[in-house]
C-alpha cells in the first residue's frame, strides 16, 4: 500500500469503529475507476481518444487479454446521493462501479469503433511490463495509462480486477444507466464539443521511447 491509500483504509476503520460503538451513520464506498467527462486525469480516457485521433500506435499491455471496469461518473454520483442518510446502508462496504467488464484490447476497440478508426496495436510483451512495472513510481504511473488501471500501485499490470455492485443494487435499489459503450461514446462527445481534440496537449515521449525499443 502506498500512503494514500493506507490512509483511507485507516479513516474507513476509524469510521466503521465509531458506528459499531456509537452507531455513527458511517458507510465506506470504494470506486474501482470513475469514468466520464471532466476527468480530472486526462492520462486516461482522455488521451487515448487523441491517440488514435492522431493515428498513433496504441501499446497494450501483454497479450490484450487483462480484464477491467469502469464506471460512469453520473452512474456513481446518483448512487452516493441514493446512499446519504439511507439507514441501510450504515455499517457497511460497497463496491460502486459499472457492471460491464473488458479486456484490454476490447477497451482499444470500443475506443476505436467510436472514434471511427482501425487501430494500430503494439503488444508490449510481459517482461517488458514486469520491468516498468516494478520500476520508478513515475514509471509506473506512466505504463498504468497504457490501458488505465485499477489501483496500479496495488495490482499486478496484469491482473484482472473488477467488482461485483449486486449488493449495493440490492440494498438501494440503484443499476447503472451506462454500458461501457455508453460511457466511452458520451465522453467522447464532450471531449470532441469542447474541443479538446485541438487544445488538449499530451506528452507522448515516453510511449515514443518505449516503442523505439520495442522496435
Amino acid at each position: 500500500q502506498n500512503e494514500y491509500a493506507r490512509n483511507k483504509l485507516e479513516c474507513e476503520a476509524y469510521l466503521f469503529s465509531l458506528y459499531r460503538s456509537e452507531r455513527f451513520p458511517a458507510t465506506s464506498v470504494p470506486f474501482s475507476m470513475v469514468f466520464g467527462p471532466n476527468n480530472i486525469i486526462p492520462d486516461r480516457e482522455q488521451k487515448m481518444f487523441q491517440r488514435l485521433l492522431l493515428g498513433r500506435p496504441i501499446l497494450v499491455p501483454g497479450d490484450g487479454t487483462t480484464v477491467g471496469q469502469v464506471g460512469h461518473v453520473d452512474d456513481e454520483a446518483r448512487a452516493l446521493r441514493m446512499m446519504m442518510g439511507n439507514p441501510i446502508t450504515f455499517g457497511k462496504r460497497y463496491n460502486l462501479t459499472g457492471k460491464d467488464a473488458y479486456t484490454d484490447d476490447g477497451y482499444v476497440d470500443t475506443f476505436a469503433e467510436i472514434v471511427g478508426v482501425e487501430p494500430q496495436r503494439i503488444y508490449v510483451p510481459p517482461p517488458v511490463m514486469d520491468e516498468l512495472w516494478t520500476g520508478e513510481p513515475q514509471a509506473v504511473f506512466r505504463a498504468s495509462t497504457l490501458i488505465q488501471k485499477v489501483a496500479p500501485h496495488i495490482h499486478n499490470w496484469n491482473a484482472s480486477v473488477f467488482f461485483s455492485v449486486d449488493r449495493l443494487c440490492t440494498d438501494i435499489g440503484w443499476e447503472p444507466e451506462y454500458s461501457f459503450r455508453a460511457a466511452v461514446e458520451h465522453t467522447y462527445e464532450w471531449y470532441m464539443r469542447e474541443g479538446l481534440n485541438k487544445t488538449r496537449e499530451f506528452d507522448f515521449g515516453w510511449e515514443d521511447e518505449l516503442l523505439e525499443r520495442l522496435g
